[in-house]
């Protein structure tokens, strides 16, 4: 069954009409008419199976036929990535979407190159991942930060094991640090040439544990899914 996105679902609605941009998809892309049935998620955990009542050229009108509440998957994680180059980052938010990432944080970090993050098309990549993969949570993304920052707001974050991605001889495996847990859990992913030695003794000073995600060298966005890969599968059911 297709899927669609509608942000104002409710638990109570009974109908509901869909974006032009749904609505386009629905009748020019895959041709739906009136008395078929349709998924919609609303992003935040509500999933329906409605059925079309009618449409215009811009328009899609459909009648809720039942409404389930999916939990967010736990634990509840956070990769914070350095900003990298547009097409990479697009290709990131649409896997960490996948996988069921709940928070994504584009940092400024001391080697970053690239020093913007497009949200608005960004959110558009994951709403397109999260109709494809069939999930009924869209992560949070939220707007570029400097890593300093980041490490102060995380500071004061309870319930959180927080981890920075640093292939050191000291770093350990992401399961020595969380299979206990099922709270919250906060990555950091480096941009290329990785953490400066200013940020990895900033994150040390902080309790940030040092994660070795593989013994090669990794771009950024590779590593942002190997951890949430890695973090996954530590709790799958």
């Amino acid at each position: 069954m297709e899927r669609f996105y509608a942000p104002d679902l409710l638990s109570t609605s009974e109908t509901i009409e869909l974006s032009p941009d749904e609505s386009h998809h629905i009748i020019r892309v895959f041709r739906k008419h009136a008395g078929e049935t349709v998924a919609i998620a609303n992003g935040d955990g509500l999933m329906a199976t409605a059925t079309i009542t009618g449409q215009t050229r811009k328009t899609v009108r459909c009648s809720i036929q039942s409404i389930e509440q999916i939990s967010r998957p736990e634990p509840q994680l956070q990769i914070a990535i350095s900003c990298i180059r547009p097409n990479r980052m697009d290709w990131a938010i649409e896997k960490l979407t996948e996988l069921g990432v709940a928070t994504i944080q584009p940092l400024i970090c001391e080697h970053t190159s690239v020093r913007h993050f497009k949200i608005d098309h960004s959110r558009k990549i994951a709403v397109s991942a999260m109709k494809q993969s069939g999930i009924a949570w869209l992560p949070e993304l939220r707007e570029q930060i400097s890593f300093s920052d980041w490490l102060a707001a995380e500071e004061l974050q309870e319930n959180t094991v927080r981890m920075l991605a640093h292939l050191d001889p000291s770093s350990q495996p992401v399961g020595q640090f969380c299979q206990h847990s099922t709270q919250k859990i906060s990555v950091a992913i480096g941009p290329e040439g990785g953490f400066s030695a200013k940020e990895i003794a900033i994150a040390d000073a902080a309790n940030f544990r040092f994660a070795k995600l593989d013994n090669a060298i990794l771009r950024a966005e590779t590593a942002a899914i190997v951890a949430a890969t890695q973090i996954k599968s530590l709790f799958l059911k």
